[in-house]
């Protein structure tokens, strides 16, 4: 089996792989801290390793990313900066 985000370029391509990964970065962002035995940490943990892993697929995709997609990649680097001390 593949990783699910590799599973996403090879279904929908990498500029959608990308959204997915921010979509799932910005899920777990939005909810850090809210669910009953869930520490924020691990919310956080999530949303960063989505994010990274978005960045990977960008620099390993070779193909041009969506101007919209850049700037969703942008606004979620900066709200996993706010989170930077809870880690």
């Amino acid at each position: 089996r593949k990783e699910c985000w590799d599973e996403w370029v090879d279904k929908f391509g990498a500029d959608a792989a990308v959204v997915i990964c921010l979509g799932n970065a910005d899920k777990y962002l939005y909810r850090a801290g809210t669910k009953k035995d869930n520490p924020a940490k691990q919310d956080i943990e999530k949303a960063r390793m989505y994010f990274t892993k978005a960045g990977d697929i960008i620099v390993a995709s070779k193909t041009p990313i969506t101007a919209r997609t850049g700037n969703m990649y942008n606004i979620i680097g900066e709200e996993l900066t706010k989170y930077e001390d809870c880690i």
